[in-house]
C-alpha cells in the first residue's frame, strides 16, 4: 500500500515508470548491505531502478545527486506477527521444492507486510500523493524479481538442458484454442494455482499434493500416467522472451524447451502477450537458499563462543557458496586488501561516477569490504528474527550444529551476516562454473579471483594481488653430461604433495566409510544418496559427510616439512632430448624459490586419483605456526656448473604430446604445456593445461603464439574496432588484453569505457621483490570437509590480533584449538 501522509503537486512525477523488463534492485542497497528490512527501507529509483538505502550514509540521495533521478519508491518490509505452531514440520524425503515429499512453499504475503511510499528528492524528499498510475507502478516494482535473484535464477536456468522428449515433442493435430478459453482452473478440480499445461494435448492439471495436504491434487501427474505425455509448462511463468518452467515427467527433471514459442502457438498462445505472474522454480529455490542455514560446525563437541564486531562479520551461504566465502574471509583479512577496498573504498563509494553500482567492480569490492570490516552487520539477530526462527526447527538444529551439543536451553544468538550476492553475480559473470550454484573448489576460485582482480585493477595501475606474486626457479640437469638449464616462472602459490601409500589410503577410506555407515544406523549408502539436501524452513539441517571427530579412524600423519621437501625434490625425466649428448637421456628437474612473496599460499594436494577415481587424502599434516624457507631458496648457476648451449629453440617431447592428445587436448596446447614445464612429464603438463584452459593464445601453434607475444596485434582487427568510435590505441590495448580475440576485445572496450589506459611503463612494471628473509607466520587456513570437491563444506580460520577466528558461513566464533592439520589451503605472511 502507498502511505498518503502528504498530498502535494510534484512537477517531476512524470519521471516515474514501470520496470517492465528492467533489472530492479529492491531488496538490498547496491552500495552497502542495508536491506528493505533495515531502518528506513530501500529507495528504488523509478527511472533506472537502482536500489539505495536511506540510512546514515543515504546512498539513495547520493544516487539522485549523481543522476538527477528524482522519484523513488521507498519499500520497508517487516515480519507479521507469527502465531506459534507446535505441530512438527512434515518429514522431507525428496530433493526438491514442492511435489511429493518436497518442501512446502510459503507465500511471502503470509509472512511479511510492505509499506510503500513514493518520494521526490527534487522536492526535498516529500511524499507524493496516491494516484492509480503510481499504485500500478509501485505494485509492478513490488512484484518484480530482485535483480540479483533474477540473475542467479537465470544461472540456474542456464544449467537446465533440453532432453530428447522436449526436442522431439509431438503435439496432437487436434489442437484446442486455449487462448479463447479460461486457463484459470485445473480441468479436474477447482484449484487455480500451480497449474501445468500439457504441451502435447493442451490439458491443464494442478500440481502435486504435499505431505501436509497443501498443494494441488496431482491431476497433472495423473494425466501423464494415463497418457504418457511427458512435457508440461507451468502457467504464470511464461515470459514475453519465451522462457518458462518446463518439466519432463519421463526424466523427472526441469528441462528447457527450445521450441516453446512454437509449442504454445500450437494452442493459440502468443508468448509476446504473456505476463509473468508467479515465481519460477529457480526463483523459489533461491528464496529458500537465502533463508536456509547451510552451515555446519567443524570443531564438534566444543563450546564455541560466537564473536561480533569489526572484522568478524559472517557471509550467508547463497547455496554451495562456502568455497567462495572461505577465500573472501581470508583475503579481506589481509592489510593490503583492507587498505584498497575498505580504507580507500569509502571514498570511491561516494565519488564513483557510475549510475549502476551493481555493475561497478570497485563499488562491489568496497561494499563487500565495508560489510566485512565495519562491524555494522556483525550483530546478534534481533528479537523478530529470533522469534521467526523459533517457530521452526531451525533454532535448535543450528545451536546443536555449532556447538556439537543440543543446548536449546541456552540458544546462541547468531549474527545475521551479509549476503555477497551482487559481488558473486559480478565477479563470476563470465565463468560458467562459478556463476552457478554447484559446489566448486576453493583453490580454483582463488586462482580465478586473482585473475579477475588483476583484470579490473590494471587500468588504475594498482595490483592488490602483488603480495602473492613471486618467481620460481626451475633447474634441469642431464644425468649423463651434467649440463644444466635454469629458467624462471611467475607464480602466486605452490602446490605441495602429501606423501601417501596407496594401499594404506584405501584401507583408511574403507574404515572411514564403515564409521560413516555406522553413524547413519547401518546404511551403506553414500552421503549424497542418504542425506536430503533440499532447502526451506521445514527441512532438517544439511549434514556434512563426515562422522563425529571423536569417532574418526586413525589416519597417517606427516610433518609439513616433509611435504615441502617433496615439492623441492628432484624429479626424474625419462627420454630427455639432450642437445649436448645428442640422444635421449635421463634428466632431473627441481623447483626452488627464486624470490619470496609477502603472503604465501600453500595448496595441499589432498585429492588424488586411483584408477581415474578421485579420492581424498585424510592424512594429518602438522603445520608449524612459524616457517623458515631459506633451505628452499634457489641459488642460480653455481661455480663449476655448465649451462646447456643455446639451441635453435625448445621442442616438445613427441611421445608426451601424443599422450596428452589422447586425453582430449589439442596438439598446440599440448606443445605449449610441455614447453612450459620443460618436458617434465605428463602430470605437470596436465596441471598446466587445466590452469590455462581459458587462455586462447595457446590454441595457436607455438611459433605463432611466440610472435604474437611480442606485443603484436592484428592491425586489421584494430582498425575495425577503431571504426566503431574507439581510439586506435584503446583498440590495440583491448586486443593485447584478449589475445587478439575480436569479440572479447569488443566486450572489454564496452565494459571499460570510462577507465583510463595505463601507461606503457606501468603496464610493464615488474612486482617489487621483497628482500626480507623468508620467515613466515601462519595467518589463515581453509579446510574442506567431505570426501570430494563436488560436495562437502569449506570453512576458514583466520588469525586476527593473536586470536584464531572460525568463519563458518554466517557463524563467526573463537577457535581455541584450530584444526590446522586437516587444512586444504594454508596462508603464511612474512614476519
Amino acid at each position: 500500500r502507498i502511505n498518503t501522509k502528504m498530498s502535494i503537486s510534484c512537477p517531476h512525477i512524470h519521471e516515474a515508470r514501470s520496470p517492465k523488463n528492467s533489472s530492479v534492485h529492491k531488496e538490498e542497497c547496491t552500495k552497502c548491505f542495508r536491506t528493505w528490512e533495515s531502518e528506513g527501507g530501500i529507495n528504488v529509483c523509478l527511472t533506472c531502478f537502482n536500489g539505495g538505502c536511506s540510512g546514515t550514509v543515504h546512498h539513495s540521495l547520493q544516487h539522485y545527486r549523481l543522476t538527477n533521478h528524482s522519484i523513488v519508491l521507498n519499500i520497508f518490509r517487516s515480519l507479521k506477527e507469527i502465531v506459534p505452531n507446535d505441530e512438527p514440520a512434515p518429514e522431507l524425503t525428496a530433493l526438491k521444492i514442492g511435489g511429493e515429499g518436497g518442501a512446502v512453499i510459503e507465500n511471502d504475503e503470509s509472512k511479511y507486510k510492505y509499506d510503500l511510499r513514493v518520494l521526490c528528492f527534487a522536492c526535498g524528499g516529500l511524499e507524493h500523493s496516491k494516484t492509480d498510475e503510481l499504485s500500478a507502478i509501485s505494485e509492478a516494482v513490488l512484484k518484480s524479481v530482485d535483480a540479483s535473484v533474477a540473475k542467479e535464477a537465470q544461472n540456474w536456468q542456464d544449467l537446465q538442458v533440453p532432453c530428447q522428449h522436449s526436442q522431439h515433442l509431438e503435439q496432437l493435430s487436434e489442437r484446442p484454442n486455449l487462448a479463447a478459453k479460461s486457463l484459470a482452473r485445473c480441468e479436474s478440480c477447482e484449484i487455480s494455482t500451480g497449474l501445468w499445461l500439457c504441451l502435447t494435448c493442451g490439458a491443464l492439471g494442478c500440481g502435486r499434493s504435499y505431505f501436509d495436504g497443501t498443494g494441488g491434487n496431482s491431476h497433472g501427474i495423473k494425466h501423464y500416467e494415463s497418457t504418457q505425455h511427458p512435457i508440461v509448462c507451468k502457467m504464470g511463468t511464461i515470459t514475453p522472451e519465451g522462457n518458462a518452467d518446463i518439466h519432463c515427467y519421463k526424466c523427472d527433471e526441469l528441462r528447457r524447451d527450445e521450441n516453446l514459442v512454437q509449442h504454445l502457438k500450437h494452442f493459440g498462445i502468443d508468448v509476446a502477450e504473456q505476463t509473468k505472474t508467479v515465481k519460477s522454480t529457480a526463483e523459489l529455490e533461491l528464496e529458500f537458499n537465502k533463508e536456509f542455514d547451510w552451515s555446519a560446525s567443524y570443531e564438534r563437541g566444543k563450546k564455541l563462543v560466537l564473536l561480533y564486531g569489526p572484522g568478524k562479520t559472517g557471509l550467508r551461504n547463497l547455496g554451495n557458496s562456502c568455497y567462495m566465502s572461505s577465500i573472501i574471509q581470508v583475503l579481506f583479512g589481509l592489510p593490503n586488501f583492507q587498505k584498497r577496498y575498505y580504507t580507500e573504498g569509502e571514498s570511491h563509494l561516494v565519488e564513483c561516477p557510475r549510475g549502476d553500482p551493481a555493475q561497478c567492480y570497485r563499488c562491489q569490492m568496497s561494499k563487500l569490504a565495508n560489510g566485512l570490516q565495519s562491524g555494522d552487520y556483525s550483530q546478534e539477530e534481533n528479537k523478530a528474527e529470533r522469534e521467526q526462527k523459533s517457530n521452526t526447527s531451525e533454532s535448535t538444529q543450528s545451536d546443536k550444529m555449532i556447538t556439537g551439543q543440543d543446548d536449546s536451553s541456552q540458544k546462541q544468538k547468531e549474527q545475521r551476516g551479509i549476503r555477497p550476492q551482487m559481488f558473486k553475480t559480478l565477479i563470476a559473470l563470465d565463468h560458467p562454473e562459478f556463476k552457478g550454484t554447484k559446489q566448486q573448489d576453493a583453490y580454483e576460485f582463488f586462482q580465478y579471483f586473482m585473475q579477475q582482480i588483476e583484470k579490473f585493477e590494471r587500468a588504475e595501475g594498482t595490483d592488490p594481488t602483488a603480495v602473492f606474486k613471486f618467481n620460481v626457479q626451475n633447474r634441469l640437469e642431464c644425468t649423463e653430461c651434467h649440463h644444466v638449464k635454469y629458467s624462471s616462472a611467475k607464480a602466486m602459490d605452490i602446490s605441495v604433495p602429501i606423501p601417501y601409500d596407496e594401499e594404506q589410503v584405501r584401507k583408511d577410506e574403507a574404515a572411514y566409510n564403515a564409521k560413516l555407515a555406522k553413524s547413519k544406523g547401518g546404511s551403506d549408502k553414500s552421503s549424497a544418496e542418504a542425506e536430503i539436501n533440499a532447502s526451506g524452513h521445514s527441512q532438517k539441517k544439511r549434514k556434512i559427510d563426515s562422522p563425529k571427530v571423536d569417532d574418526e579412524p586413525e589416519v597417517a600423519s606427516v610433518p609439513f616439512s616433509e611435504c615441502l621437501k617433496l615439492y623441492s625434490a628432484d624429479e626424474d625425466i625419462e627420454n630427455y632430448d639432450c642437445n649436448v649428448c645428442n640422444k635421449k637421456t635421463k634428466a632431473v628437474k627441481n623447483s626452488r624459490f627464486e624470490s619470496f612473496p609477502d603472503t604465501l599460499l600453500v595448496h595441499m594436494r589432498r585429492f588424488v586419483f586411483f584408477d581415474w577415481v578421485p579420492s581424498k587424502l585424510r592424512n594429518r599434516v602438522f603445520v608449524p605456526d612459524h616457517l623458515n624457507l631459506e633451505e628452499h631458496e634457489g641459488k642460480g648457476l653455481q661455480d663449476g656448473e655448465k649451462e646447456f648451449p643455446a639451441a635453435a629453440g625448445p621442442v616438445a617431447n613427441p611421445a608426451l604430446v601424443g599422450q596428452l592428445q589422447e586425453m582430449g587436448f589439442s596438439k598446440n596446447r599440448c606443445e605449449h604445456a610441455l614447453l612450459a614445464v620443460d618436458n617434465a612429464g605428463a602430470e605437470p603438463a596436465t596441471n598446466w593445461l587445466f590452469q590455462h584452459m581459458d587462455d586462447a593464445q595457446y590454441d595457436l601453434p607455438v611459433k605463432a603464439a611466440a610472435e604474437q607475444k611480442n606485443d603484436d596485434v592484428d592491425e586489421a582487427a584494430a582498425q575495425s574496432l577503431a571504426g566503431m568510435g574507439f581510439s586506435i590505441e584503446r583498440a590495440k590495448y583491448a586486443l593485447r588484453e584478449t589475445n587478439n580475440d575480436v569479440n572479447r576485445a569488443m566486450d572489454w572496450l564496452f565494459s571499460h569505457v570510462d577507465e583510463p589506459l595505463p601507461s606503457r611503463s606501468a603496464e610493464a612494471e615488474k612486482p617489487v621483490v621483497d628482500a626480507r628473509p623468508p620467515h613466515y607466520e601462519l595467518v589463515a587456513f581453509v579446510t574442506h570437509m567431505g570426501k570430494s570437491t563436488s560436495h562437502g563444506h569449506y570453512v576458514a580460520h583466520v588469525k586476527k590480533d593473536g586470536q584464531w577466528i572460525f568463519f563458518n558461513d554466517q557463524k563467526v566464533a573463537e577457535s581455541k584449538l584450530p584444526p590446522k592439520e586437516t587444512a586444504y589451503l594454508y596462508f603464511f605472511r612474512k614476519t
